[in-house]
């Protein structure tokens, strides 16, 4: 499962990439890291989410257009 050339994990009969996992944890740190500072200003934290529900589509979007564009395929 964790060999040297290994690079996605099985789950559930999908491949994962590590990479994916390890993306996908950063922002979820950042999600939360982020709610917590709107804690601490006394702002809410459902528009933190409710940004996050936009933001990481379009730039999920924004990345693949830019791979597409400059990759020379």
């Amino acid at each position: 499962m964790f060999g040297f050339y290994d690079t996605y994990l099985k789950f559930f009969g999908l491949e994962v990439s590590y990479y994916g996992i390890i993306v996908t944890i950063a922002m979820l740190c950042g999600i939360l890291l982020a709610c917590n500072i709107c804690k601490l200003r006394g702002l809410k934290t459902e528009d933190i989410l409710l940004l996050a529900c936009y933001v990481i589509p379009i730039s999920i979007i924004g990345a693949r257009l830019y791979y597409v564009a400059f990759s020379g395929r």
